[in-house]
């Protein structure tokens, strides 16, 4: 009876981990250089895995197989972007730099990614210049 009482805890335990670390993997297509946690990647194919508890997404390159990790919090996902029922990266780009600050992977929950100041003096040229969001598709494996 012990020994039985000790397995199901046991199964218990794993089954609670495998549910903790869930995660996802996303393919995208990124059209320009940007930067993530503080590391510049280039422009090219990326596999995106979500691991949700950390709390880590883990973006690597498809052709140099350099990958970045990065913690994020949780955030909601806009109406229009639920709606549409598509995953996203969401970018933020000021001068040609650009900054990953969002992943929404489909549902009614994202991800919000630390997000540096694209310059790290903005007085050195004057008024800060505009910043554009760009979007970029991400698919299911």
């Amino acid at each position: 009876m012990r020994q039985l009482t000790i397995r199901l805890i046991l199964a218990a335990a794993a089954a609670c981990a495998a549910y903790g670390a869930q995660t996802d993997l996303l393919t995208a297509e990124v059209p320009f250089p940007f930067f993530v946690s503080g590391a510049q990647l280039p422009a090219g194919s990326y596999s995106v895995r979500i691991i949700r508890s950390p709390n880590e997404i883990v973006l690597r390159n498809d052709y140099t197989k350099r990958q970045t990790v990065s913690l994020f919090n949780s955030a909601y996902v806009p109406n229009a972007i639920t709606e549409a029922g598509k995953a996203k990266l969401r970018f933020e780009c000021e001068d040609g730099q650009c900054v990953l600050v969002n992943l929404w992977p489909g549902g009614a929950l994202g991800m919000q990614l630390p997000t540096p100041k694209l310059r790290k003096d903005s007085n050195s040229r004057g008024a800060r210049g505009e910043i554009t969001v760009v979007e970029t598709d991400l698919s299911r494996y």
